[in-house]
């Protein structure tokens, strides 16, 4: 969760409105793949390090992991 906050922290020092709400996305996101026990905080730390904080960055994730394409998708099977 450190590295969120600091990363948090840099984002909004210059996102404008339609990016702030584009994080917000990804953070809900990052937030229900963990809240879900998809995956761990430090997982998804790392790859997103690597990868970039995006929602594509965690689709990739779920596609790795589970075979769906994003989040609606493997919900709906559930």
């Amino acid at each position: 969760m450190m590295v969120l906050s600091i990363m948090m922290q840099a984002f909004n020092a210059r996102v404008t409105p339609k990016g702030a709400k584009k994080m917000r996305k990804v953070n809900e996101l990052y937030e229900k793949l963990i809240d879900g026990e998809f995956f761990t905080a430090s997982e998804l730390d790392l790859i997103t390090s690597i990868n970039g904080y995006s929602i594509d960055t965690l689709n990739d994730c779920i596609y790795a992991r589970y075979g769906y394409r994003d989040y609606d998708q493997m919900k709906g099977e559930e």
